[in-house]
């Protein structure tokens, strides 16, 4: 008799485990409790805004001695708070040296007849070089090779 009670209290332990270990009959896939499906959408939503960089719209043209250069004027998308030096290097060819800008698409500042690259920023002369100014939505950048 005491094999039967020993029997019988195994089989309904197996049945009772597998029964709770179950996936709740559909067969294809376990449930997740509601709390863990809301907070990982929750962290998935925060890491995705993040992840987003704000972006600021710019004008930049390339002139020499006042006549723009043909095919450097665009207006780009670059993310919030990049310096010009590095919007010059992403979207222009562009030699530098120490961050001082040497040539811009293949034209190159001439240090015998005193020409330099220098840049405005919505119409007044930089105050800091490319790599210290940190373009804003709406900027206008105008590069000039001329004389000093």
């Amino acid at each position: 008799m005491k094999k039967w009670v020993n029997l019988l209290a195994v089989s309904a332990l197996s049945t009772f485990v597998i029964t709770g270990c179950g996936n709740g009959g559909d067969g294809d896939q376990a449930e997740t409790p509601t709390s863990t499906v809301e907070s990982t959408v929750s962290e998935t939503a925060s890491t995705t805004a993040s992840n987003q960089e704000e972006m600021v719209s710019v004008n930049v043209s390339v002139q020499e001695d006042g006549e723009l250069i043909p095919g450097t004027d665009k207006e780009l998308e670059v993310a919030e708070e990049s310096n010009l030096l590095d919007v010059m290097k992403e979207n222009y060819d562009v030699e530098e040296s120490n961050t001082f800008i040497n040539s811009i698409e293949g034209i190159s500042q001439d240090e015998e007849e005193g020409k330099y690259w220098m840049f405005d920023v919505n119409g007044e002369a930089a105050p800091v070089g490319a790599a210290d100014t940190i373009v804003k939505d709406g900027d206008e950048v105008v590069w000039n090779l001329s004389g000093m």
